[in-house]
């Protein structure tokens, strides 16, 4: 099977550069560099390393090279060539990648991935002198200014397409080299000497520096999360701050080897340290409910050579260079090299830097079948079973009696074929109490009084359906050639400390099965519960045994055959071998069906007359497609018994693949989803649209804010509203210069009550705007500036929500929209679907919420084919009885609301919305400010 590689380019003060298999520490390739060498990690982008040579020449070269490419070579055909060193690792902003020399100046880089890269004019942007070097060069996350961290001071620019003008410089003829930066939403870190400088950004502008001392010169920040931030002097004392309310949590000591602060690195819930002379530290730090930090040392172990380069974390691994040229690799649970010292450079050299990267997959080719709603994909998940069990893909001269998922499962083993089923631990209660044997007061110390009265009922009962995954593998104990695995997934949460770790989840949605050796996997948005997950593509609001409920879902899925289905089964097989052996079938005719939560006894397909079977393999001409991952899974050393070898750790290729297809986007970008949050989604798309005409379109289709969930249990919550709602104004005021942090801020994840969100200080709630109105100019709060409309109306920008029209208004009154005629009731959008261009689809289980695309195990698909694209986007609009493209949304009348009997869409207005909209009563969601791991 193929699978994408980590791979360690690996730079030495010589000019030698290698490419290293971090698996094996084959050498992929090997460079030298003409002018110079690497001085700061290159940037991992796509696949491709880009990097400029540091120099004492007067002119240096930039570099693209592709681990991938036999031989390794520089992808720009023609060497790229600028003024002065470069000393830090470049920067990519809507598409285009700048570097910063040591002569002050920006040069940006537009086509960057093609062969003949464009090169800009360059600009100077550091004051009256040359700054010497440039150490750092920062992008903020509004994608409009880029920092310079200098010796010299701080340097912001404003960037627009290819242009950069100076917008504000402080802390002039301060050497701030020394020590690697640290942004942390719009608060800057930066360190001279014993001084540790907060520098908080604003739209336009910085406010003044704020200074910190330390005990003794200050070798290391460490980000813990949004609001944590490590500081290590070279004495070995450590001060962790909270940033949001600027002030130490504590002070504390760590056992190393001296000079080792430097290359020190956080690695769950551990602090790692490497010095010089070849010694490896490792602690535990633990922090108790009183705010005490406790840090343990676990071991230290003395390496075959001294290092000449910082630590590298590669999975449950980490890496590093010795003086003698070989790469080490160390288990560091098991306290154990992992790679003897394999040489990838030559001997001599006195340090070097190393660019962890993913060598992106190339487009594996696949048949495809899109799926609309459960009554595609339902009846095709079922036949895929049906054809295990019989071996064969032929229509069987009859459809089983018992046709749930219990049922077939069953009868697959029973007939002698293998089934693995893997769920996520989805019972905080099943994994606290059944497993760790915790009592209800040592959850609700750890998890605080208010998350504990939302996970248990007065009684000590667990809340919601979250048993269903343990009830149903205890349904399958003792059935043959089945096997269950309750995945633990722990998540690495943004800070250190607050939500268990327990608290995150694996949400793929997949199905794998080998029929005779022909193999077919599904892939969607699906849960495995019937009835709440099915529906017809009718929206008929009938529940799944034909009675009218008042509630609808909208999902999508695929079906795929051909190589990619090599990709989907590797990744199933990954985290299948964290707890158990790689599933290693009988046969060549098996399946595997890995969900967030799968109910036993659901009905695959309308729980009347079942439809007849029809072969579910794809059809169509394969086309290419990317199979992309989420997982962020936390490295808890402190006695786990997971595999580390299997354990991913900040992979997010689904949030880099919808950047960069939102960054090449030129006619319409359409997002469906039951949330709309991530602020990096939205950076993105802003930026996006200040770069182009207006004829280019967003469209966002989420569920109206006061339609009911599935089956009626509850409404959208209203913190998960108030973040959509926030990112509609985002990309309502994309054209005004405003905070895109407020959005950030609203991101965190914290055990506080959502319906209050506790928005950080800095946040979206102390956000200002100035507008005009009326002929009067004011500022006010962005949380005051509900009526947005008045002073920005982005036709360009469309949000909208599915419902069904009935003739006659159901008796159900109080599902009835709010702010809509009674007649209308809510189509609840479940579907992670992206379009872009009628070029590129993607369908999956990845929500577009910063913990979909940053925390969970997430799966989607890319299909980059435009006939397969342009089928999805007609059958969708055809769905919808959405307008022609020609008509595209540049007022309501474009939006198909209906008076007849159907479905059609309706345009979202926020600020005509209630402020506070009807809360739902599943209480057990209240205690996240975005539920997307539950949905």
């Amino acid at each position: 099977m193929t699978a994408p590689i980590n791979v360690l380019a690996i730079g030495d003060n010589r000019g030698n550069l290698a490419f290293a298999d971090s698996a094996t520490g084959a050498v992929l390739g090997t460079v030298t560099l003409s002018r110079g060498y690497l001085s700061a990690p290159g940037l991992a982008w796509n696949g491709i390393l880009y990097a400029g040579e540091s120099t004492t020449q007067a002119t240096t070269l930039l570099h693209a090279y592709d681990p991938a490419a036999s031989p390794v070579a520089d992808g720009w055909a023609n060497a790229v060539s600028v003024s002065g060193s470069v000393d830090a690792t470049p920067v990519v902003m809507d598409g285009v990648l700048w570097f910063a020399t040591s002569l002050g100046n920006l040069v940006s880089v537009s086509n960057p991935q093609g062969t003949a890269p464009v090169l800009g004019t360059p600009v100077y942007v550091c004051g009256s002198t040359a700054p010497g070097k440039v150490s750092a060069l920062l992008s903020t996350g509004d994608h409009r200014t880029l920092v310079l961290v200098t010796a010299k001071g701080l340097f912001g620019a404003a960037v627009s397409g290819t242009t950069a003008t100076v917008l504000w410089s402080t802390l002039g003829g301060v050497d701030l080299t020394a020590v690697t930066p640290m942004l942390l939403g719009n608060q800057l870190f930066v360190a001279s000497g014993s001084t540790l400088y907060e520098v908080t950004l604003v739209p336009g502008g910085i406010q003044a520096p704020k200074a910190i001392e330390a005990e003794a010169a200050i070798g290391v920040l460490i980000a813990l999360g949004q609001d944590r931030l490590l500081m290590g002097s070279v004495n070995g004392a450590y001060v962790l701050l909270d940033t949001r309310h600027e002030q130490s949590l504590g002070r504390f000591t760590l056992t190393s080897a001296a000079g080792a602060v430097p290359w020190t690195r956080e690695l769950g819930h551990s602090l790692l340290s490497f010095a010089t002379n070849g010694t490896l530290t490792l602690n535990t730090v633990s922090v108790d409910p009183d705010g005490t930090i406790d840090p343990t040392l676990a071991w230290h172990m003395t390496s075959r050579s001294s290092f000449i380069s910082p630590p590298v974390q590669i999975g449950g691994l980490v890496a590093g260079i010795g003086a003698d040229g070989k790469l080490y690799t160390y288990d560091l649970q098991a306290q154990g090299t992992v790679l003897p010292g394999l040489a990838v450079l030559a001997s001599g050299a006195y340090s070097a830097v190393m660019t962890a990267m993913e060598v992106i997959q190339r487009p594996n080719n696949a048949s495809v079948t899109f799926l609309l709603d459960g009554e595609e994909y339902f009846p095709t998940m079922r036949n895929v079973l049906i054809a295990v069990l019989n071996g064969s893909f032929a229509t069987p001269p009859s459809l089983p009696a018992d046709v749930s998922f219990e049922g077939l499962i069953k009868a697959i083993g029973s007939a002698g074929n293998n089934a693995y089923v893997m769920m996520w631990n989805t019972s905080i209660a099943y994994a606290m109490t059944d497993v760790g044997n915790w009592t209800y007061q040592q959850i609700a110390t750890t998890l605080g009084a208010v998350t504990f009265q939302k996970l248990f009922d007065t009684n000590g009962a667990f809340r919601g359906d979250h048993r269903l995954n343990a009830q149903t593998a205890l349904g399958f104990k003792g059935a043959s050639n089945v096997s269950v695995y309750l995945e633990n997934y722990q998540a690495q949460w943004p800070n250190w400390y607050g939500l268990p770790a327990e608290l995150g989840s694996n949400h793929q949605k997949i199905v794998i099965a080998s029929v005779n050796g022909t193999r077919i996997a599904l892939v969607s948005g699906f849960n495995t519960i019937t009835p709440s997950y099915y529906d017809s593509k009718a929206h008929t609001m009938l529940d799944q045994g034909g009675n009218y409920d008042g509630a609808s879902w909208h999902d999508t899925g695929l079906a795929l055959t051909g190589p990619a289905v090599d990709l989907i089964e590797a990744e199933f097989d990954r985290r299948w071998s964290k707890a158990n052996d790689k599933p290693e079938p009988s046969g060549n005719t098996y399946v595997k069906v890995a969900n967030w939560m799968i109910a036993r006894n659901s009905i695959l397909g309308p729980a009347g007359a079942p439809p007849p079977y029809v072969s579910p393999l794809p059809t169509t001409p394969q086309v290419p497609t990317q199979v992309a991952i989420t997982c962020n899974e936390r490295m808890d050393l402190r006695g786990s018994a997971a595999k580390l070898e299997a354990l991913l750790t900040d992979v997010h290729q689904v949030l880099d693949q919808l950047v960069a297809n939102i960054n090449k986007a030129t006619s319409y970008i359409y997002f469906e989803n039951f949330t709309f949050t991530s602020s990096e989604i939205v950076a993105a798309l802003a930026a996006r649209l200040r770069s182009q005409p207006a004829s280019f379109r967003v469209i966002v289709m989420v569920p109206h804010p006061t339609v009911n969930e599935y089956r009626g249990d509850f409404t959208i919550e209203q913190g998960q509203l108030k973040l959509i709602r926030y990112a509609y104004a985002a990309l309502k005021l994309s054209s005004q210069d405003w905070d895109y942090y407020a959005l950030q801020a609203g991101d965190i994840i914290t055990n506080q009550d959502s319906t209050a969100l506790n928005f950080d200080p800095r946040g979206i709630e102390y956000t200002t705007l100035t507008f005009t109105k009326g002929g009067t100019t004011r500022t006010a709060w962005i949380h005051e500036v509900w009526n947005i409309h008045d002073i920005a109306t982005q036709p360009q920008v469309c949000f909208c929500s599915p419902a069904r029209y009935f003739a006659t208004p159901p008796s159900d009154t109080g599902k009835a929209l709010q702010g809509q005629p009674a007649n209308y009731r809510g189509i609840y959008v479940h579907s992670k679907l992206a379009l872009f261009d009628d070029r590129v689809a993607v369908v999956g289980s990845a929500n577009f919420s910063p913990r979909s695309l940053r925390m969970d195990g997430e799966m989607s698909v890319f299909i980059n084919d435009p006939a397969t694209a342009l089928g999805i986007r007609q059958r969708l609009f055809a769905h919808w009885g959405m307008t022609t493209p020609s008509a595209w949304w540049n007022d309501a009348n474009s939006y198909s609301t209906t008076t007849t009997d159907g479905v059609g869409v309706l345009p979202l207005r926020y600020d005509a919305l209630p402020q506070k909209p009807v809360s739902y009563t599943w209480s057990f969601l209240t205690a996240f400010v975005d539920p997307s791991q539950f949905l």
